[in-house]
């Protein structure tokens, strides 16, 4: 599921509207935990009425991002949710290439939009796209499991490293 961000605290309603509508169809379950993935942090802000909204209707989430400008442990206070960040503090290079995700984002609209829906279906210039975002999307699922696979990997290691410290003590 994808939904746009932006630091609008309005959204957060809009939000729970459009989850509860998915849950309705069967298309979320909430008693399932959630992994909100983004790809850099700034502030927090952008991602936050979506961690508002889904506390708001009691499902449970952490956050996996490629890279912020902020610490794991100041984002996992200030958000309030756990944190997970593979790259470091580099803004990744993917922010010039505005239509490489399919969607159109816009921090005033609560959904994300598809571009395709822009371009006359016939044309060969959508037959183009569809061919881009396809291969585009079999890159993203390359993407989606390596950062599903660094996560669990993470989740594992702190456990371990609870487990051990926890044994260790006198």
């Amino acid at each position: 599921m994808f939904l746009a961000g932006g630091g609008k605290s309005e959204k957060v309603d809009y939000i729970v509207a459009y989850l509860n509508e998915a849950i309705n169809r069967g298309k979320l379950d909430p008693k399932r935990k959630a992994l909100l993935v983004t790809d850099y942090i700034v502030t927090g802000g952008s991602i936050t009425p979506i961690l508002h909204a889904l506390k708001k209707i009691g499902i449970e989430c952490e956050v996996a991002a490629i890279s912020s400008i902020k610490d794991e442990e100041y984002l996992n206070n200030y958000l309030d949710v756990k944190v997970a960040l593979g790259g470091g503090k580099n803004e990744p290079s993917i922010y010039s290439k505005q239509r490489m995700s399919g969607i159109i984002k816009s921090p005033r609209e609560v959904i994300s939009r598809s571009i395709k829906k822009e371009i006359p279906s016939q044309s060969e210039s959508a037959r183009l796209f569809q061919k881009r975002m396809n291969d585009v999307r079999a890159d993203a699922f390359v993407v989606a499991d390596s950062v599903f696979d660094f996560y669990e990997k993470r989740i594992e290691d702190d456990n371990n490293f609870s487990s051990e410290s926890q044994n260790s003590r006198p």
